[in-house]
């Protein structure tokens, strides 16, 4: 399921995102052939990653019960 995510990823050219999750997943040997190629020269960089937020906490600032 996580090889499906990356070549998602690398479909749509987030090419950081997908090789952050093959490398943390250590999948790599489960990615087709073209897909690795195109993470090959690839340097993961995990300040470029989209920011994560807690989807049950709040979204907004300020006091919140």
């Amino acid at each position: 399921m996580l090889s499906f995510l990356v070549e998602d990823l690398v479909s749509k050219g987030k090419l950081n995102e997908a090789k952050g999750v093959a490398l943390r997943h250590n999948i790599h040997h489960r990615l087709r052939e073209d897909t690795k190629e195109k993470l090959q020269d690839v340097q993961y960089d995990p300040k470029k990653d989209p920011p994560s937020y807690d989807v049950f906490g709040s979204l907004s600032k300020g006091d919140c019960l």
